[in-house]
């Protein structure tokens, strides 16, 4: 409950202070609520079908995670998880509100930033760390991070 509070406490003042951060302060609060709701609820009251498309959404996450750097495509992804593109959308629809492709660029994001609040890593340039996470170093990504975090990757790095 604490998280909770915690994360609540940051999205509304991420909202008063920094319009552009709180996307990133509301996905953390969305994370805190459903871990929350999940283990308020318990998973056995859950349908088999939504167990298995919440286990289908939680695999695709990890074998994302474990290709940030590397590009792939959605028909990859289904074919890695045995699942139709279609299955995929629909499972990633449900369970987290977007798209496979959508998760994934969401993921590298977060690869992104910290990596550059990691120091071991500081001696590499921005555009080194954006390709470090799968992402093309550009002013459009430099964008999508702002727009998700409320801060250019360079200022995020300066605050590490």
């Amino acid at each position: 409950m604490q998280a909770l509070l915690a994360s609540a406490r940051r999205l509304a003042t991420a909202a008063a202070q920094r319009p552009l951060g709180a996307e990133h302060a509301a996905e953390a609060f969305s994370e805190a609520l459903r871990l929350w709701w999940e283990s308020s609820r318990g998973e056995s009251r859950l349908s088999l079908p939504a167990r298995r498309r919440r286990a289908m959404v939680a695999d695709a996450r990890v074998w994302m995670e474990q290709r940030l750097a590397e590009r792939f495509s959605l028909a990859e992804l289904s074919v890695a998880m045995g699942r139709s593109p279609r299955q995929l959308q629909y499972s990633f629809l449900q369970e987290v509100g977007h798209s496979p492709m959508a998760e994934a660029k969401r993921l590298r994001l977060r690869r992104l930033r910290a990596l550059l609040q990691d120091r071991a890593w500081s001696q590499r340039s921005v555009a080194e760390l954006m390709a470090a996470s799968g992402l093309i170093a550009s002013g459009v990504t430099a964008a999508d991070y702002r727009r998700w975090c409320g801060e250019r990757p360079r200022d995020t790095r300066r605050r590490g």
